[in-house]
């Protein structure tokens, strides 16, 4: 049975690039969150 490690080999790497991907995301996410904050200050200053 040597089809079970495979698979359980295959998920192991799945379980991997899913958690690489989140964090991807959530570090473009705080890029983004950031940007955004920046535009909002920067709207505040030039409309003071």
């Amino acid at each position: 049975m040597k089809m079970t490690q495979l698979s359980s080999f295959e998920q192991l790497e799945f379980s991997l690039q899913t958690m690489m991907f989140l964090v991807l995301e959530m570090s473009i996410s705080r890029v983004r969150s950031k940007r955004k904050r920046i535009r909002v200050l920067e709207s505040i200053l030039s409309s003071n």
